[in-house]
């Protein structure tokens, strides 16, 4: 469930998600399913509360300090690129910002060249559905 943010003197939302679930000895664990069911979350309660804008700016999750991999780096933008396609026109969404960790970036760590292929694939099938095929 996304907490909502508001920063006074620029007017800005920010949302805050939990990325991982606590399994019952106290250590977090991230899995595709919990990453993909945040990000469905804040599509969700940014519909519910009429709170968007025709840009909205999303970093890929679990990079960084959370040590993901690379293909789940790859994954996890790919999701949010998908989600994105799917809620802009209904939302009047123009614009998405996707934020890479400037580690990953430099480490090759996101294949900034697949996601646009991939943004090019979901503007030509934008029915196309969006498939994981193992829980990395």
């Amino acid at each position: 469930l996304p907490i909502r943010l508001k920063e006074r003197r620029k007017e800005k939302n920010f949302y805050l998600l939990s990325m991982s679930e606590i399994l019952s000895e106290g250590r977090p664990r991230v899995s595709n399913k919990v990453l993909l069911a945040s990000i469905d979350s804040m599509w969700k309660y940014i519909e519910k509360n009429s709170l968007y804008d025709d840009n909205i700016v999303i970093p890929v999750m679990g990079t960084g300090a959370a040590k993901m991999t690379e293909k789940l780096k790859n994954v996890i933008a790919k999701y949010i690129i998908k989600t994105f396609a799917d809620k802009a026109k209904k939302l009047g969404i123009r614009h998405l910002t996707l934020c890479v960790y400037p580690g990953d970036y430099i480490n090759d760590d996101v294949d900034i060249d697949e996601l646009r292929r991939y943004i090019d694939y979901i503007c030509e099938f934008p029915d196309s559905e969006f498939v994981v095929t193992d829980e990395k």
